[in-house]
């Protein structure tokens, strides 16, 4: 009973009726986000795996021809013997790789682990 000795009436405006059902449905709408945003995440996750993973093995095939280059600039023999052109291409080489390889790294760590 109210403060008056009345019994409180029941609240029967359409707003009473409907808001319950309004929140449901938003409740569902925000689980319906929820889920979708957590499937986006897994797909972005995958792929960041993905392409981490290539870049893994673009930069073994750069470090690869880095360790040759080095190798063979290391040799006197070569020096010795190949025209500087050749010798400065290998020198070329070496620089364009270890640059590709660094910038590889760089994406790996962008990437996360």
């Amino acid at each position: 009973m109210s403060a008056g000795g009345e019994r409180p009436r029941p609240d029967t405006s359409p707003l009473a009726e409907i808001g319950p059902r309004i929140v449901a449905h938003l409740n569902e709408k925000h689980a319906a986000r929820e889920k979708a945003l957590r499937a986006s995440r897994a797909l972005i996750q995958a792929s960041a795996r993905s392409i981490r993973e290539a870049h893994r093995g673009e930069l073994a095939e750069a470090d690869g021809q880095i360790a040759r280059l080095e190798r063979q600039l290391a040799n006197e023999r070569f020096l010795e013997r190949a025209p500087e052109a050749v010798v400065q291409g290998e020198r070329d080489r070496l620089a364009q790789a270890q640059t590709r390889a660094e910038g590889l790294r760089e994406r790996i760590a962008a990437l996360g682990s």
